[in-house]
């Protein structure tokens, strides 16, 4: 984030919180941002990095490199499915739309 923009974000903020905005307007703003997978993927990651760093504590002599690249990798597969799954249901809807017409 750089210099003006990181000036708007930080006022945002400052009115969301003004408002005491609940999680269900919270999902709307991101919703109407278009931007739920991405805040899917993010928080995913990071929540996947920080259960792999308590699940495995001594991570038998993998570094972060190695544990991170491991994480992306079953994350990346996960978002594959989640987007094949998208499409599949996209398709049935258009199917059942198409029939009733």
């Amino acid at each position: 984030m750089r210099g003006t923009n990181k000036i708007l974000v930080e006022e945002v903020i400052e009115k969301l919180r003004r408002i005491d905005i609940d999680g269900e307007t919270m999902q709307y703003i991101i919703e109407k941002l278009g931007m739920e997978d991405q805040i899917l993927r993010q928080l995913t990651l990071s929540n996947l990095q920080s259960d792999a760093y308590d699940l495995f504590p001594d991570r038998s002599g993998i570094g972060d490199k190695e544990l991170k690249s491991l994480l992306w990798r079953f994350f990346k597969r996960i978002i594959k499915n989640l987007n094949n799954e998208k499409r599949t249901n996209k398709r049935a809807v258009n199917t059942k739309d198409s029939t009733n017409n």
